[in-house]
């Protein structure tokens, strides 16, 4: 059993219009579950085939209602976003004289560029220079809430990494994220719509549902400990984004 929530929107037209004879008023602008607050007399009967309720301000002091039952939903247009996995990423470091940096990293994933969901992983080890040298690593993340994704939206994620507030580390390094290819296929995955299609980080901070064909691509950041915890901030890895067919 599914629980839907029916919104109706009331909003008054200045100069109502006369509609199906003289002394009975309304606006047929035709718009499925509209409601209309204008003159629409005690008599009046609206066009229920296309759910339409004018509803009259005038009732020589008695107090009327318009009540909504029986509705039969056919059709459900929600392609529900209802989870997020996890991002899985290959990160590694600039230069092998970095080897003891410790990263956190966090993720975000954005609707229409608002967070709908993030995590975050502590204490990864960045490995060495070299695509050979690094670590695929997996950052889980948490919905905050069921989304509805239509046609047009856009779907994106940030990457970020800092110098480890947790154990030790290295005084600074440079973190190296690799994507674009089919072994450096750093990807997230979310539900969408009972599906779980994986979102691959592609050149040009593009998402796609493929992963790349090459070359390999990097992104390098500074990370450092001159800010204490848990002040530190995190660096900017990338940004990612899709626009949903």
């Amino acid at each position: 059993m599914e629980d839907f929530k029916i919104l109706v929107h009331y909003h008054h037209h200045p100069l109502p219009l006369p509609f199906e004879g003289e002394g009975k008023y309304g606006f047929p602008d035709g718009n499925y579950l509209k409601a209309h607050i204008c003159p629409a007399g005690l008599t009046f009967s609206g066009d229920m085939k296309h759910m339409q309720v004018f509803y009259g301000m005038y009732g020589y002091g008695a107090t009327h209602g318009v009540a909504f039952k029986d509705i039969t939903v056919t059709e459900c247009l929600f392609n529900g976003l209802t989870d997020l996995g996890s991002a899985k990423v290959w990160v590694g470091l600039k230069n092998s004289d970095d080897v003891a940096t410790k990263c956190d990293l966090l993720a975000e994933v954005s609707r229409n560029g608002l967070v709908i969901g993030r995590g975050q992983s502590n204490g990864v080890q960045g490995g060495s220079s070299g695509f050979n040298n690094a670590k695929l690593q997996t950052i889980d993340l948490n919905l905050t809430e069921d989304v509805n994704l239509l046609a047009g939206n856009t779907l994106s994620v940030e990457l970020y990494a800092r110098n480890t507030c947790f154990g030790k580390t290295h005084n600074s390094g440079t973190a190296r994220l690799w994507s674009n290819d089919g072994q450096a296929n750093s990807m997230f995955d979310a539900t969408v719509g009972g599906a779980s299609p994986p979102y691959y980080l592609r050149d040009g901070s593009v998402l796609s549902n493929s992963a790349g064909s090459g070359p390999k691509k990097t992104i390098d950041v500074f990370v450092d400990n001159k800010i204490a915890c848990p002040d530190r901030a995190f660096n900017l890895l990338g940004s990612w984004i899709i626009t949903l067919p």
